[in-house]
């Protein structure tokens, strides 16, 4: 599962709910539902959404009804969620994250990565659903429970740092509070050397000044997006790449026509 073997992932985690449902002599026992949970992830990531539905119903169902609580309970509302949004609810995929949450803070805090991880996807169904806002605050709160569990300079929070600037440029806060994330996710990637990354928030802070007007300012970060292109070694038919040297070889010739 973790390195994305996932049809190898699901024949191990059937066997190991096969031998659950033996040694608990039935399908119904709470100690079971970490197996649902994890099959249900697995056919989610498979593009199965309908059996990951099933799957998440049925695991909400044995933890709700009066056989415990526990983060798995969290696990299979975030299944639940996954699923809903995948086959076009947004409506439904909101309240099974929700609800997610809800269980989360019973089971002791929702300080920690499942509440982030909850956050990040409701941040999701927000854009989908255009109330950016509410994307805004959840972005928000995801940042700041990744960095009370990993610290403020952990790469992971590199790319909810670009789409919270992402969600700013869309409202009228715009432009100030845009840079000002994108630099963050910025400072992660060159913390981290992450050339690639490095290469494209230069490019995209390059591309917010361009279209504020800024045009010197604008360059300047053209020119280290290609610096670290080239570093990282990306292709010239990579989107990045093309973008930034499209962009410096028109300011050169507008600089040689002025000339």
């Amino acid at each position: 599962r973790t390195v994305g073997w996932y049809r190898e992932a699901l024949n191990k985690f059937e066997q190991v709910y096969d031998v659950k449902v033996k040694l608990h002599d039935g399908e119904a026992h709470i100690d079971i539902v970490p197996s649902i949970n994890n099959i249900a992830f697995v056919y989610g990531e498979l593009g199965d959404y309908k059996q990951c539905l099933d799957l998440s119903n049925r695991a909400i169902d044995i933890c709700t009804s009066g056989r415990g609580l526990s983060k798995e309970t969290v696990a299979a509302y975030t299944n639940q969620g996954y699923a809903l949004y995948n086959i076009g609810d947004c409506h439904r995929a909101l309240a099974s994250y929700k609800l997610g949450l809800e269980y989360l803070s019973k089971c002791g805090s929702d300080a920690d990565l499942m509440g982030a991880d909850l956050h990040q996807r409701m941040s999701e169904v927000y854009i989908d659903m255009g109330h950016i806002d509410d994307a805004i605050k959840s972005l928000e709160r995801m940042i700041e429970m990744k960095k009370e569990v990993l610290g403020g300079e952990n790469k992971e929070l590199a790319l909810p740092y670009r789409r919270l600037g992402e969600c700013y440029e869309m409202t009228r806060r715009g432009t100030s509070d845009s840079i000002k994330c994108h630099t963050r996710a910025l400072r992660i990637y060159k913390h981290h050397n992450d050339k690639e990354g490095a290469a494209k928030q230069h490019n995209k802070i390059a591309g917010i000044l361009k279209k504020k007007g800024d045009r010197e300012e604008s360059m300047d970060h053209y020119m280290a997006a290609l610096w670290h292109s080239r570093e990282a070694k990306l292709p010239s038919t990579d989107p990045t790449v093309a973008d930034t040297i499209k962009n410096v070889a028109a300011f050169q010739n507008s600089n040689m026509r002025g000339w």
